[in-house]
């Protein structure tokens, strides 16, 4: 028990002088204090106490009058706190199950990035492209305002993003068209988010700009024919967008180390990491998986669990989604 004399002196010997941040349910006996009846709490399990912790020490104040609040029981803010642990969990759950249902559209928004201010290495085999390179002295104003704030020395001078492996572009004329891709666009690669050494923090504004969306989130590199790279495109999530998704299929566990360990990607949108996804990857057009066609323009897998993991109860959630042509 916190021995106190005063309902400030509790608040001030446990958690200092700052607003209460402490989560803690407490149960409660009663102090005397110059005839006021204040409690002496003692840390049970967790539950956001802020509002009886503040309204304890108007009491002491003078500024309000004792209320139950002060020397509310512990079973009474016990079940207020599984009732609130409940209602959380039951949102997450909702959240969860509207992700497994549809995931969101994207739209593939053009960036300021040139083809020159990419150089770009080839992989072990030497036959294909792996891994880019982009100089922060060629980016704009806002990227690297953006990036300065946040990487370390070591990476400002420059970034570095991996790639999936090239492969020819299944979408029409007409589907190019209408994504506002170069018709004469043959190849292309899936970017994943740059990884640095500290998470990237990107606001609402920020997210809207296409050359950051593109480093914080991701997009697609599309070459000619002789692999010149000839447009950059940022995803980014949007209710209708113009690159629709099918109905979620399930991504069986064993699917994670067959398709490759390294292929898989930390998950960088807030809207994800809040619901419990860890990683995810680009699946290329008819990509086979131990026999299984996947998708035939494309797609993402996401899990909740790290890819090594295949026995965890995280694995029944895993879900892959296949780009399909937009209904109009």
């Amino acid at each position: 028990y916190f021995q106190a004399t005063s309902a400030h002196g509790f608040l001030s010997r446990a958690f200092g002088n700052s607003p209460l941040q402490v989560m803690g349910c407490f149960q409660s006996t009663r102090h005397k204090d110059n005839g006021r009846s204040i409690a002496i709490w003692k840390a049970a399990e967790p539950l956001a106490c802020r509002r009886y912790a503040q309204d304890a020490n108007r009491v002491h104040a003078g500024a309000l009058k004792p209320s139950p609040l002060c020397s509310v029981s512990a079973s009474t803010v016990l079940d207020r706190s599984r009732a609130s642990s409940r209602s959380m969990s039951s949102n997450r759950k909702a959240r969860i199950s509207s992700f497994l249902e549809k995931c969101t559209s994207f739209d593939l928004a053009a960036t300021n990035f040139r083809g020159s201010d990419f150089s770009f290495d080839v992989a072990a085999d030497g036959k294909e492209l792996s891994r880019w390179s982009l100089k922060t002295s060629t980016v704009g104003v806002a990227v690297n305002r953006f990036l300065s704030a946040q990487l370390q020395e070591s990476e400002k001078s420059a970034i570095h993003g991996r790639i999936s492996r090239p492969y020819h572009v299944t979408f029409s004329n007409e589907e190019l068209y209408n994504l506002g891709i170069a018709r004469d666009a043959r190849h292309f690669v899936f970017s994943y988010p740059i990884v640095t050494a500290e998470d990237l923090q990107v606001s609402a504004k920020e997210s809207c700009i296409a050359d950051i969306a593109f480093l914080v989130f991701g997009g697609y590199m599309y070459f000619d024919s002789d692999m010149v790279l000839m447009d950059v495109r940022a995803v980014v999530p949007v209710d209708e967008g113009s690159l629709c998704f099918g109905a979620p299929q399930q991504w069986l566990p064993e699917w994670s180390i067959a398709a490759g360990i390294e292929r898989w990607r930390p998950v960088t949108l807030p809207s994800l990491r809040a619901l419990g996804v860890r990683y995810f990857s680009w699946l290329l057009p008819d990509e086979a998986v131990e026999g299984s066609t996947l998708c035939r323009n494309g797609g993402f897998a996401y899990i909740f669990h790290e890819p090594t993991e295949t026995g965890v109860l995280q694995a029944r959630l895993d879900v892959f989604f296949q780009i399909v042509t937009k209904e109009v």
